[in-house]
This record gives C-alpha cells, sequence and structure tokens, in this order.
C-alpha cells in the first residue's frame, strides 16, 4: 500500500496463508545487484546471513532496502541472540530476524523482545527509518507498524531445540519456527542424513509444538524434493528456503560448461 507507514511484510503473509514462497540465502553477493536478480527470478524473500558469511551492516543496508523497493522481504540471520546484532540490522531496513539455534523459550522471548518495540518488545527508538523512507511519523503509530511487519523466526537446530519447540513458539513475539536440517543432523550426529529416524524425530516435535502455538514451521538446507515432499505432508509450511546464492552460482556455472562440453570435449 503505497500510504502504509512501512511497506507489507510479504513473506510474513504469505506464511501465515501457508502459500508457497521462497527464500534464498545472500553470503557471497556484495553488491545490490544479486537482489534484482533475486526479485527477477521470483523469489519473495532473501536472508542476508551475517552468521555464515563476511557480510556487515554497511553491505546489508543497501540490500535490504532495495529487496523491500522490489517487494523482497529482506531477512538478516544475526550471528546469535545479542540484542543489538538483531535491533541495528532491522534499524538499516530489515524487515526480519532469523535467529540461530534457539533452544528455549526463555531465549526465544529475549529474541523476540529485541525486534519490537515497547509495548511488544524491549527495542529502542530509532526514529523515522529506511522502511517509513525517513518521513516523519508518530512514535506510537511507527513503532505500531514496525512491530506489525517485523517477522520474528526461531532456528531449531538441536535435539533441545526440538524438545522445546512448544514453548519457543508459543512466545507471543516469534512468529514462525525454522528448521536447519543440516545442523540439526550434525549435532544428531547423523550427518547429512536428512530422512533419518532422529531428524524425523525431531521434526515432528516441532511441527507439534508449532501447530499447537499456531505459527508455522519452516525446513531449510533440505535439498532433495522428495524428502521435501514428505516433511510438507507431515505438516511443514510451503514456504522453501531454497540454498544460497554460493550454490546457484556454482549450479549454474557447473550447467553453462556442461551444456557445451559434447561440442568441444
Amino acid at each position: 500500500m503505497a500510504d502504509a507507514l512501512v511497506p507489507p511484510n510479504r513473506l510474513k503473509r504469505k506464511l501465515a496463508a501457508n502459500e508457497a514462497c521462497y527464500a534464498v540465502a545472500i553470503r557471497v553477493g556484495r553488491t545490490t545487484d544479486v537482489i534484482g536478480i533475486v526479485a527477477a527470478a521470483g523469489y519473495d524473500a532473501v536472508y542476508l546471513d551475517m552468521q555464515h558469511s563476511g557480510l556487515d551492516l554497511s553491505l546489508i543496508g543497501p540490500m535490504a532496502q532495495l529487496a523491500t523497493a522490489l517487494g523482497v522481504t529482506p531477512l538478516v540471520r544475526v550471528a546469535d541472540h545479542t540484542p543489538s546484532h538483531a535491533s541495528r540490522a532491522l534499524d538499516v531496513g530489515a524487515m526480519g530476524i532469523i535467529f540461530p539455534d534457539v533452544e528455549d523459550g526463555e531465549t526465544a522471548q529475549r529474541c523476540a523482545d529485541a525486534c519490537r518495540y515497547p509495548p511488544e518488545g524491549k527495542r529502542s527508538a530509532s526514529g523515522s527509518g529506511p522502511q517509513m523512507v525517513y518521513r516523519p511519523v508518530s512514535l506510537r503509530d511507527g513503532m505500531a507498524a514496525a512491530n506489525a511487519e517485523c517477522l520474528v523466526i526461531a532456528m531449531i537446530e538441536s535435539q533441545k531445540g526440538a524438545d522445546n519447540a512448544a514453548a519457543i513458539a508459543a512466545v507471543p513475539g516469534v512468529d514462525a519456527l525454522l528448521i536447519g536440517t543440516n545442523d540439526l543432523s550434525a549435532n544428531l550426529d547423523v550427518h547429512g542424513e536428512h530422512w533419518h529416524a532422529k531428524v524425523r524425530a525431531c521434526y515432528e516435535k516441532a511441527i507439534v509444538g508449532a501447530r499447537a502455538a499456531g505459527k508455522p514451521l519452516i525446513s531449510a538446507g533440505i535439498a532433495s524434493p522428495d524428502i521435501l515432499r514428505q516433511y510438507v505432508a507431515m505438516g511443514a509450511s510451503r514456504c522453501c528456503f531454497l540454498g544460497t546464492d554460493a550454490g546457484a552460482l556454482l549450479d549454474g556455472f557447473r550447467l553453462a560448461r556442461e551444456k557445451v562440453a559434447p561440442v568441444v570435449g
């Protein structure tokens, strides 16, 4: 909406409606061009990965702001649960935060509090920022609009996290759970076995916990459509986190070479 104080969070709406949606992680991209490419490819969201890359806020700000202008939801995965990491990412233009390895409800509450202004959270007032195009707005209205459009995602990456998924999902400020399937499988000592019984059991617990709170559960790190299909059938959302920009570049370069290899040898 042109007159909205904060642009609508496309991913948040699609998750709530259990519609198909697509996101990709940005790790090696260092210019806004990669955001334009993601938008042209039809993605709903990007998550700018500060946990596993050298991206900093000076790069993330312009990327997030362009993504918002193009109708692509910019998320930032922060490196840990430090409140200022989340609030500063939001201040430069992120519309949502992904917190890694959340293992209990208390941690989930601290994460949620860092992302929302009072009375819903403890985020410090930053004034009119990039999402409001720096327009002067009332403090109450601006905070309420930012709170409504912010998306807070807690990652489940351990047995403890799965065991406490219901408590994590029940935190009012947490909007969705996200299973990091690679880290989960590694922590369960079944590295990369995404359909292993231990991994499936954690998915089942997390899905039940998320459903009890009326929250979606997203899967990430699964390359196999067959395995993804089975987790969706179990109750995972239809939101797909489809790898990274690095992986997409590698796939594209390999495909280009393989197309001409039969000709040139």
